[in-house]
């Protein structure tokens, strides 16, 4: 007896299953690598520093709106794993490095330093974005 598959967008449910795992590992890593992009902005201590990483926020977020919409119709509990997975992750990311690096300037001579929480803040507000506005613009459509 063969067994009844379900079809999302073309793709079986278990294989749009093991899309979503697949891109939201490839997120995280994205995201590991974005983090180690902003330890030397946060050496710099510019006062640019912030709207760099905003706009970093906004180019992952962008990247990761577009694999969760581009999978297919995956349940609600993906999209809250996801949602709140990846950004926390950043946000763990971000604090341990940035607090490890604020400890590590005054042996490089640097006497400035960056607020770890505003940082991952300022990263993670501007990570969700595109996400959230992706899903408030479906949701009236």
């Amino acid at each position: 007896m063969k067994r009844k598959r379900t079809v999302v967008h073309g793709l079986s449910k278990e294989l749009a299953e093991i899309m979503f795992w697949v891109s939201l590992l490839a997120l995280i890593i994205a995201n590991l690598l974005v983090t180690i992009v902003i330890v030397p902005l946060v050496l710099a201590a510019s006062a640019l520093t912030a709207l760099i990483v905003a706009f970093l926020g906004l180019f992952a977020g962008k990247l990761f709106a577009m694999l969760i919409a581009n999978i297919g119709n995956i349940e609600t509990k993906h999209h809250i794993i996801a949602a709140t997975l990846v950004p926390g992750l950043a946000v763990m990311n971000l604090f341990i490095l940035i607090a490890g690096v604020n400890r590590l300037a005054p042996a490089f001579g640097l006497a400035q330093s960056q607020d770890p929480l505003l940082i991952s803040i300022v990263y993670v507000a501007s990570f969700l974005t595109p996400y959230l506005w992706a899903n408030v613009i479906n949701r009236k459509n």
